[in-house]
C-alpha cells in the first residue's frame, strides 16, 4: 500500500471520531514498517500526504521536530511518573529520543539516528563497528550522563524487552508500565536477548512478532547506551508522545 493511500485510509479513522475529539491539531503521523529509507522519504512527503487531512476533516497537521517529538514523550514520562528525575529513552523506527527531566519539566532534548529500522544495518557491520556507530553518537549527548536518576524507557520495544524479563524472573504481573530492572540485571539480559530467535520470542506474552524481531537489535543497542548513561535504574513505562501531548 502506498503512503499516501495510508495517510488517506488513516483520515478516515480519525474523521469518525473527530467529534469526540478535544485536540485542535493532529500532531504526529507515521509509518508503522519499512525500512528507514523509506521512514526519510516518510517525510520528505509529510505534507503532501497531509492534504487528505486538511480537505476532508479541516484540521490543520503539524509535523513535530525530533526535540519536540522527544520532549512531547518524555511529558508522557512524567504523567505516569509525576516528580521523576532522570534521563527518558524513548525508541521509535526511525529514532532515538533522549531528553533530561527534573521538576516535571524537560531540559535537553536530543533525537538520534538510533531507530529500530536503523539498527539492522549498523549491526551488519559487525559487534565492533555497530557500538562504535552507537558510541559516535551518544557523544553528543553528554549532558545525559549528568542527570543522576533512573533511565525512563518509552516505546513498544522496550516493553517487549520487559516482557522478556518478566518472563525471565518470573514477575507476577503481566503489564510493564512500571515494571524496573538494575543495569547490571539489564545488562544480562541484554547479551542473551542480542543472538535470541525472533520466532522463539514470539512465544512469549507481550512480545508481538514485529518487536520479537526487533528485540535483538534493541537488546545491542541497550549495552552502549548503559555504558553511556550510566542510569540508577530502568522504568518502563506505557505512556509516552500520545500521552505527553496530552498531558
Amino acid at each position: 500500500m502506498r503512503i499516501g493511500q495510508r495517510v488517506i485510509d488513516v483520515s478516515h479513522g480519525v474523521s469518525r471520531k473527530r467529534a469526540p475529539c478535544a485536540a485542535d491539531h493532529i500532531h504526529r503521523a507515521g509509518v508503522g514498517s519499512g525500512p528507514a529509507d523509506r521512514c526519510e522519504l516518510f517525510v520528505n512527503r509529510a505534507f503532501e500526504c497531509f492534504r487528505p487531512f486538511r480537505a476532508k476533516l479541516g484540521l490543520t497537521p503539524r509535523l513535530l521536530s525530533g526535540e519536540e517529538e522527544a520532549c512531547a514523550s518524555a511529558m508522557g514520562a512524567l504523567g505516569a511518573f509525576p516528580g521523576a528525575k532522570g534521563v527518558v529513552a524513548d525508541l521509535g523506527g526511525g529514532s532515538l529520543e533522549l531528553v533530561s527531566i527534573a521538576d516535571n519539566d524537560c531540559r535537553e532534548a536530543s533525537s538520534l539516528r538510533l531507530g529500530t529500522l536503523r539498527l539492522p544495518a549498523l549491526r551488519a557491520e559487525g559487534p565492533e563497528a555497530f557500538e562504535s556507530a552507537v558510541h559516535e553518537q551518544l557523544a553528543s549527548v553528554g549532558w545525559a550522563a549528568a542527570h543522576t536518576g533512573p533511565m525512563y524507557m518509552v516505546g513498544g520495544t522496550w516493553r517487549a524487552l520487559a516482557a522478556y524479563a518478566m518472563r525471565y524472573i518470573d514477575y507476577p504481573l503481566t503489564d510493564p508500565h512500571g515494571f524496573s530492572l538494575l543495569p547490571d540485571d539489564a545488562r544480562r539480559l541484554a547479551k542473551e536477548l542480542v543472538a535470541a530467535d525472533p520466532e522463539k520470542l514470539i512465544d512469549i506474552s507481550g512480545i508481538s512478532p514485529m518487536r520479537a524481531n526487533y528485540l535483538p537489535d534493541a537488546a545491542a543497542l541497550l549495552c552502549p547506551l548503559l555504558d553511556e548513561i550510566g542510569p540508577d535504574e530502568l522504568v518502563f513505562s506505557s505512556w509516552g508522545l500520545r500521552e505527553g501531548l496530552l498531558y
